[in-house]
């Protein structure tokens, strides 16, 4: 159809009309462009084969991927392809699916990462054009919150009965994938744990403030995104969720691991929305659920992270097992924790010895036990109290474990860091040498690297020195456990 460019341009048909389509008649076809409402003979000119209108119809579509700029939301007609250049298996939840996409680099702006997390919603029932709705309105909302421990949208769109949002890509999966396959590393994992409680409460307190209950959250919904320093950052996602994924959930995945994940963390209120035999109560959408639904989640999660922590990789896989066919942290038969739950808590309890690291264990847990996990939502802390109360466990602590600006260590030593600790063992040499020379008392000065932070201390500080040593080996064995 080259021979026909002259025709198209004469009759003022570009790009800019695309896509048209055909309607076939008894009397031939007739054609409409995006940009018009009525049906035409000859939008293009008069004189075209059916043939080739027909073949002009179904070729036009590689043509018109869209490339995104600066706009966060579009509206795409139903045929028009994104311009993806590679996409994984789906993963299907609820109303959602979720699959790895990589995208073509001209069609999205240079500052943007080009793999991302697709999520594509289906707009078929009015329950499922509600919750895009309310997906919609959320992701738009909390692009404006500024904060390093919650998930944004990059960008989102409409496609026929079809809404497509993409995020970041989570490089290190979720919490609930990663506490089950990676191992913890003593005082780093603690380190490294007590952080990222501080971080993701911060997080959920910025929510609440403005307003947003996460209503489904769990380690499958808090993403971990890898660090300069060789760590990862958990991110929470899926905010806003509310009862009417939950209950969506329920309907469409009765029995699964999914509805198991969603309701295992969920608050003896969560109760109120299900009758005796776990069906959603007709009244189910009138229900209030409180802001501090997420307080006892948060509780579990950080339970389960204890688990990791203390009791190791094989002791959390142990009791997630234990938890699976529809188990919850709340037993409602009974009216308290479930038993499973309550044995882990022994365990922890039972572990913890007389160290500044189970000392921090032994603090955290007692705060999930009295001020998370409590069965009326009315005497649970707010986000806010509970981000405070870590944020004091963790600075009573600094002596031993290190503010967050001086000592930063990843699960695993990364090659630079590798390299600091050779130099900073060639440092303590040369100062242990000096002892019996230098009698004065410098004050301290601060080195740092990329990664690794750690405070150098002049010659004469014994303890200090002693302490160096200590982590010294710690760094040793875990560099050669890492490689």
């Amino acid at each position: 159809m080259l021979d026909r460019i002259g025709e198209f341009l004469s009759n003022d048909f570009s790009d800019h009309h695309l896509p048209i389509e055909v309607l076939w008649t008894r009397e031939g076809y007739k054609l409409k462009r995006a940009k018009d409402s009525d049906w035409t003979t000859a939008p293009f000119g008069a004189g075209i084969h059916y043939r080739d209108v027909d073949y002009f119809t179904q070729k036009q579509w590689p043509f018109l991927a869209p490339i995104f700029e600066r706009e966060f939301e579009y509206a795409l007609q139903q045929g028009i392809p994104l311009p993806l250049v590679e996409k994984g298996n789906a993963i299907v939840s609820g109303f959602s699916s979720v699959s790895k996409i990589k995208m073509h680099h001209a069609h999205v702006p240079e500052q943007i990462e080009h793999s991302m997390a697709m999520k594509k919603m289906e707009l078929e029932s009015e329950d499922q054009i509600k919750y895009v709705n309310k997906e919609m309105t959320n992701v738009k909302s909390l692009r404006l919150l500024d904060h390093d421990h919650l998930v944004k949208a990059i960008l989102a769109c409409t496609r026929g009965k079809q809404a497509l949002f993409f995020f970041p890509w989570a490089k290190g999966g979720d919490l609930y994938n990663f506490l089950k396959s990676n191992s913890n590393e003593g005082m780093a994992a603690i380190i490294w744990m007590l952080d990222q409680m501080v971080g993701l409460c911060s997080a959920l307190s910025l929510l609440a403030d403005k307003g947003y209950r996460h209503g489904d959250l769990k380690p499958a919904n808090i993403l971990l995104f890898p660090e300069k320093s060789g760590s990862y950052r958990l991110k929470i996602t899926d905010v806003g969720l509310s009862k009417l994924h939950i209950l969506a959930t329920s309907r469409r995945l009765n029995g699964t691991t999914a509805k198991a994940t969603t309701r295992r963390y969920s608050p003896p209120e969560f109760d109120l929305l299900f009758d005796d035999d776990g069906e959603p109560v007709e009244d189910s959408d009138g229900i209030k659920l409180s802001r501090k639904f997420d307080i006892w989640s948060l509780g579990c999660v950080f339970i389960e992270f204890l688990i990791w922590a203390k009791l190791g990789r094989q002791k959390y896989k142990e009791f997630d097992r234990s938890m699976k066919r529809d188990r919850r942290f709340w037993d409602s038969g009974r009216e308290d924790l479930d038993d499973k739950v309550k044995e882990r808590i022994q365990n922890l309890e039972d572990a913890v010895e007389d160290t500044e690291g189970d000392k921090v264990v032994q603090r955290v847990l007692e705060l999930a036990l009295k001020q998370m996990l409590l069965v009326n939502s009315d005497d649970r802390s707010s986000a806010s109290d509970i981000h405070k109360k870590l944020e004091s466990i963790r600075d009573s602590y600094s002596e031993y474990l290190q503010p967050k600006d001086e000592l930063d260590l990843p699960l695993g030593l990364t090659t630079d860091q590798d390299a600091e600790s050779d130099r900073l063992q060639q440092e303590q040499d040369l100062s242990g040498a000096n002892d019996g020379m230098d009698q004065n008392e410098p004050e301290p000065s601060s080195t740092q690297d990329e990664g690794l932070h750690t405070t150098a201390v002049p010659s004469g500080h014994t303890a200090a020195m002693v302490r160096i040593e200590e982590l010294m080996k710690n760094l040793i064995w875990r560099y050669i456990e890492y490689c």
